[in-house]
């Protein structure tokens, strides 16, 4: 996890609901690479559990 993943996380746990395109631009990606991340992010969660 690097310091992109870090700010979506920080970014989801104050608002769930925000739309992945306005999460991409508060960390400075695209709006597919936000969504990759977090898809990624949920995929290794559910590994854990």
């Amino acid at each position: 996890m690097d310091k992109k993943d870090q700010k979506l996380l920080t970014e989801l746990t104050l608002n769930s609901r925000t739309p992945t395109n306005q999460l991409a631009k508060k960390i400075g990606v695209s709006r597919e690479v936000a969504t990759y991340r977090l898809n990624n992010l949920i995929k290794n969660i559910n590994k854990k559990y």
